[in-house]
């Protein structure tokens, strides 16, 4: 039988030989807000990883049903008509850095309209317009190889346009087991630092940010002898609930 110390180092020495170099793309808030008297907006996509990323963004537009059902139409590469504009729509980040999207809405805000946007590294092509050609693109396919493009993975980033006559209308109820928030009015409205903890001072779940859209109900479970707290953020406005089971 292997001497348990020979046999741990040898574990260590097979991690170290699987581990693969590749772009790993990265993003702060997974939902941006592009307020009513805004057009423009500016997001960093980091490159975490040990090689050069080579990123393209998607756009779609969403729509959400009376249930809140995400439905998407059909995407656009880099730019929509008369909706969202990400640019640029490729991107090329090295190792340890970072490239600026800077999203501009130049479509009509007489509702509020929502937009999946993702950021995606892929493996570059001469065509790809990336601006390599065949021999840099096939050199960069062997330095990552199989083991590194299946680490290859994106995210999306949900972009919401909020309409140039926002109404707020947030009504919470408290019962049959649940935190009942209703947004009645037509611009989505946020909870902030959504947190539940015990009565008796302490372990505390983390805490999130939830964005209900308009029409939408959120039902939030209670557990007795439990304190939920969060800010609700309507516009500029925000206001400390707390609700104590």
């Amino acid at each position: 039988m292997m001497p348990m110390k020979v046999s741990v180092l040898l574990s260590l020495l097979l991690f170290n030989f699987t581990i693969v170099a590749a772009p790993q793309v990265q993003i702060n808030d997974l939902v941006e807000v592009v307020d009513h008297d805004r057009t423009t907006l500016q997001k960093q996509v980091y490159n975490l990883g040990d090689m050069t990323a080579f990123v393209r963004t998607e756009v779609r537009e969403v729509e959400y049903d009376k249930i809140g059902q995400e439905h998407n139409r059909s995407a656009v590469d880099g730019v929509r008509e008369n909706g969202l504009h990400i640019s640029p729509a490729r991107m090329i980040i090295p190792s340890g850095s970072f490239q600026v999207s800077r999203a501009l809405y130049v479509g009509p805000r007489d509702k509020e309209r929502y937009f999946r946007v993702r950021f995606s590294p892929t493996l570059p092509k001469d065509e790809d317009r990336f601006g390599l050609n065949k021999d840099e693109a096939n050199d960069y396919h062997k330095k990552l190889g199989r083991s590194g493009f299946q680490l290859l993975s994106g995210y999306g980033v949900l972009y919401i346009i909020k309409p140039v006559k926002g109404v707020y209308n947030t009504i919470i109820t408290n019962d049959g087991g649940f935190i009942n928030i209703l947004n009645g009015g037509n611009s989505s409205i946020r909870l902030q630092g959504f947190s539940e903890c015990k009565k008796n001072g302490g372990d505390c779940g983390l805490s999130q940010d939830i964005f209900i859209t308009p029409g939408i109900t959120k039902n939030m479970p209670k557990k007795p002898g439990h304190i939920y707290s969060f800010y609700l953020v309507e516009n500029d406005d925000s206001v400390k609930k707390t609700v104590i089971e």
